[in-house]
C-alpha cells in the first residue's frame, strides 16, 4: 500500500475500465491504492476472493454494474450489511432514475457513467471523504477533542458527570459540543437531559456509508443548553453485530464535525468501551470507595495499559516497560520516559532481560 492512500477495491470485467482507473489513481499516490482487483462476474466470485476482501478490509470499492444492474446492485447491498464499514462507488451506463434511487438504497454513495475521466473521479471521491470525514484535506478543521467518561461499576454517576461536562464546557467555550451515548444495551443520556430522541447512534452505524454532515444532523437531537445529543437506542442494540472498527470509524468521524465530543461509555470492556479509550484525549475514571469497585478500576488500569502497551511494542498482559523479550528497539531514553509515564521502573541492565517485574516488585520467571 502506498504512503498515505487509501485502500481499495475493484471489481469489474472490463479491461479497459481496470486499465483506466489504475491509470487516473497512479498519477495521486497519495490518494487511493487498489489492494484487491475481481475480474470475474459478480456470480462467478469466489469464497476466496471474498475472502480476500475482507482480511485487505478496503474503505473504498469500486463495482461495475455494467453486465448485470440488478445483480450488481444485490452484490453492493450484501457487502453494506456485512458489517464493515466501506464507500461504494457505481460505474457503469446510464441507469434510469429508478435504478439510481435502488443504487443509493443499496449502499453506493456515488454513481460514475462510463467512461470515466480524472475530473469525475476525482471529484466524486473527494466529495464521499468531505461527506464522511474519513480522509481530511490540509484546508479542513482540526479534529475535535474528544473525552470519555468511564466507570466500571453502575451507580458511580458517570452518565451524571458526562452530561454536566458536556454543558459546562459548552457554557464555557461556546465550542460545537456533542455528548455521545455509546452504552448501546443502558444508556440513559437523553433521560438525564429530558429528551426524547427519534434516531440513535445505531441508525448512524447502520447507514455509515453514506454518512455526511447533513445525515448526521437528522440523527442528532439538541438541548436547551446548546449540547447535541447522540443518543443510546431506547431499546437495547444488539451490541454483537457492533464492531471495534465501527465505533473508531463513527468517533473519527464525530471528531471532524464537533469540537468536543464528550463520550459516557458503557460499564464493562467490550468493543464500544475500547474504542473510546483508543480515541479519546482525556479520560475521566470514576470509583465508589468500596472494594469491589476498587478492583474493577484496577482491571481498566491495567486493560489500558495493556492498549498503550501493544500501541507502542509491548506485550499484552505484561505490567513491565521494557524487558528485552517484550519491547520493540526504543531510542536512548525513551524506555525510561514510557516508564515514568506509566508509573513503573525501566529495567537498568541486561540482567533484568528475559523477565518481568511484578508490580509488587518482585520478579516473574
Amino acid at each position: 500500500m502506498k504512503n498515505g492512500s487509501v485502500t481499495g477495491a475493484m471489481i469489474s470485467r472490463d479491461a479497459e475500465f481496470r486499465q483506466s482507473l489504475n491509470e487516473i489513481l497512479d498519477e495521486r499516490p497519495d490518494f487511493i491504492s487498489l489492494e484487491v482487483e475481481i475480474a470475474v462476474p459478480f456470480m462467478e466470485i469466489s469464497d476466496n476472493e471474498l475472502s480476500d476482501l475482507k482480511v485487505m478490509s478496503p474503505e473504498i470499492i469500486f463495482l461495475d454494474l455494467e453486465d448485470d444492474p440488478h445483480i450488481g446492485l444485490k452484490f453492493a447491498q450484501y457487502l453494506s450489511e456485512s458489517g464493515e464499514l466501506r464507500t461504494l462507488v457505481g460505474v457503469g451506463p446510464e441507469l434510469s432514475n429508478e435504478l439510481l434511487l435502488q443504487a443509493m438504497q443499496s449502499g453506493i454513495s456515488e454513481y460514475l457513467p462510463k467512461p470515466i475521466d480524472a475530473e469525475s473521479l476525482n471529484g466524486a471521491i473527494e466529495r464521499l471523504w468531505r461527506r464522511t470525514g474519513r480522509k481530511a484535506s490540509v484546508e479542513e478543521r482540526a479534529p475535535g477533542r474528544m473525552i470519555a467518561v468511564f466507570s466500571p461499576k453502575g451507580g458511580s454517576g458517570s452518565t451524571t458527570l458526562a452530561v454536566n461536562l458536556a454543558v459546562q464546557v459548552n457554557r464555557l467555550t461556546r465550542d460545537r459540543t456533542l455528548i455521545l451515548d455509546l452504552d448501546l444495551e443502558l444508556g440513559e443520556t437523553a433521560l438525564h437531559l429530558g429528551i426524547e430522541p427519534r434516531f440513535s447512534v445505531v441508525d448512524l452505524i447502520r447507514n455509515f456509508h453514506r454518512a455526511d454532515s447533513g445525515l448526521l444532523a437528522s440523527y442528532i437531537e439538541r438541548h436547551e443548553s446548546g449540547v447535541e445529543v447522540l443518543a443510546a437506542p431506547i431499546r437495547p442494540a444488539d451490541v454483537e453485530m457492533v464492531s471495534e472498527d465501527q465505533i473508531l470509524k463513527i468517533l473519527q468521524f464525530l471528531k471532524q464535525h464537533y469540537d468536543y465530543v464528550i463520550v459516557d461509555t458503557p460499564k464493562s470492556f467490550g468493543a464500544t468501551t475500547l474504542a473510546a479509550f483508543e480515541q479519546a484525549d482525556q479520560m475521566f475514571l470514576l470509583t465508589a470507595a468500596d472494594l469491589p469497585s476498587l478492583r474493577n478500576m484496577m482491571r481498566c488500569l491495567h486493560r489500558r495499559a495493556d492498549r498503550a502497551h501493544r500501541r507502542i511494542g509491548f506485550r499484552a498482559g505484561c505490567p513491565c516497560l521494557g524487558c528485552g523479550d517484550h519491547r520493540r528497539q526504543e531510542p536512548e531514553g525513551r524506555s525510561e520516559e514510557l516508564a515514568q509515564e506509566h508509573g513503573r521502573q525501566a529495567p537498568q541492565g541486561r540482567e533484568d532481560a528475559g523477565r518481568c517485574r511484578d508490580p509488587a516488585g518482585g520478579d516473574r520467571a
